[in-house]
């Protein structure tokens, strides 16, 4: 019956919507590829009876579903009544050497177990419990030696504390002998303050407790006139030099320097305009001392090609020697300074150096910038004898150390040609040009 129902659907999707028309009655002969004509009673008959068939189909396999259901619901149930069941009733199966002991053996196994995992839990309370205690007790150790070094007074005698208060000492000991002989050789980063202190540790070995009992009623004083800090000096100068128009800080650092150099005691800020001769006599030899190294690399070259100018060494202390305000005049080195107008004699080194640069531009030698060039101008126009001031140069005379540094080396394999400082002149005024 489904297969009939199946074919008779099959036939009519097949057939066009022009075989449930009606025809004409006037067509007797009908040929292969005309559909056969249905009345609608019919086709209503057919319809109602293809429904019945499908209701009958869906209730068929709806009832064999429910009946699967019903099996497998029923199986269900019986495997987990008999899980249950064999849960409590049935032991598990077991393999391996376990399987082939009694049930003696068993229980002894079982007792050994646990006789095992309480004596492991107890040991292991007493265990952390001793470990507490050891935590607790090295933490009260160390504090104690922390109050009772920071009291003063002398610890109690233990193992392991004289071996660390040995070993700190002996490194401080060493701290401070290195500090205090980089200090004397001049070559220290640290201050004054630590230098001292660094030498007055290395000749007295102190203990720890000891250095914090004498550190404890040191009172701070005021600085004299002649014991002021480096700092203080360095603001002061700044200040001055600031004030002159000659400083070489920017504005903020100028501002910076007077705010501290007016919160200084009168002495301390005055100081700095006071020039004693031994503060002359020694700004004199620092301005003289010239390293090795700063000799071995100025090669005899100049600032202005050759033909004079400040070395190397002079270039270096230039800011220092500036914020002396021309109070004493740095002695010249072995290279004899570019000759200088009389009426220069009261100028300062700034001022001389600025005429210096001005000169060096205006030749076509210069090594600065515009900006400098034209900043260096403006302070030479503003001069009163700033034409008389300036440094004559003249003819392009060849140093000492020009022609060793030449190493008579010429650019045309020795046999002639321009020197060093014939060639440095050339680029000079061929950049001028």
């Amino acid at each position: 019956m489904k297969i009939s129902s199946i074919a008779v659907s099959a036939s009519l999707l097949v057939s066009g919507t022009h075989a449930f028309v009606a025809q004409k009655r006037t067509q007797s002969i009908r040929s292969g590829s005309t559909p056969l004509f249905l009345e609608p009673s019919a086709i209503t008959e057919y319809m109602v009876k293809a429904h019945e068939d499908k209701l009958k189909a869906v209730q068929q396999i709806e009832t064999q579903k429910n009946e699967e259901i019903k099996a497998l619901r029923a199986e269900l149930s019986a495997a987990q009544q008999q899980a249950s069941s064999s849960s409590s009733a049935i032991t598990p199966a077991i393999s391996g050497h376990i399987a082939d002991m009694s049930k003696e053996e068993l229980v002894q196994k079982l007792v050994a177990y646990q006789q095992f995992m309480s004596k492991y839990i107890v040991e292991a309370q007493q265990n952390k419990a001793k470990a507490v205690l050891a935590a607790e007790n090295a933490m009260k150790q160390k504090y104690e030696e922390k109050l009772v070094f920071l009291r003063g007074t002398n610890p109690a005698p233990m193992q392991a504390a004289p071996t660390q208060a040995s070993v700190d000492t002996k490194l401080y000991q060493e701290r401070s002998e290195k500090v205090s002989a980089a200090a004397k050789a001049g070559k220290s980063r640290w201050g004054d303050m630590e230098n001292k202190r660094a030498a007055q540790a290395a000749t007295n070995v102190v203990a720890p407790a000891v250095v914090a009992q004498e550190v404890k009623p040191v009172s701070i004083e005021a600085p004299k006139g002649g014991d002021r800090s480096l700092y203080d000096k360095r603001i002061s100068m700044v200040a001055a030099a600031g004030k002159a128009g000659k400083s070489r800080w920017g504005e903020m650092e100028v501002m910076k320097a007077t705010t501290a150099a007016t919160a200084l005691p009168a002495s301390t800020a005055a100081a700095p305009t006071k020039a004693t001769p031994q503060s002359v006599t020694a700004s004199k030899t620092v301005g003289i001392s010239v390293p090795p190294e700063v000799a071995a690399a100025d090669h005899g070259l100049r600032n202005d090609g050759g033909v004079g100018g400040p070395s190397l060494a002079e270039r270096i202390n230039l800011g220092a020697q500036l914020l002396q305000q021309g109070s004493a005049a740095v002695a010249p080195t072995s290279v004899a300074a570019p000759a200088v107008a009389p009426s220069a004699s009261a100028l300062s080194l700034f001022q001389k150096r600025n005429m210096m640069v001005a000169a060096a531009a205006k030749a076509g030698k210069s090594r600065w910038g515009d900006f400098e060039v034209k900043k260096a101008q403006s302070i030479v126009a503003t001069l009163p004898s700033a034409a008389e001031a300036a440094p004559a140069i003249a003819v392009v005379a060849t140093p000492p150390e020009v022609a060793a540094a030449d190493h008579g080396l010429r650019n045309d394999g020795g046999v002639g040609g321009p020197s060093l400082a014939d060639r440095v002149n050339l680029g000079a005024s061929l950049l001028g040009k």
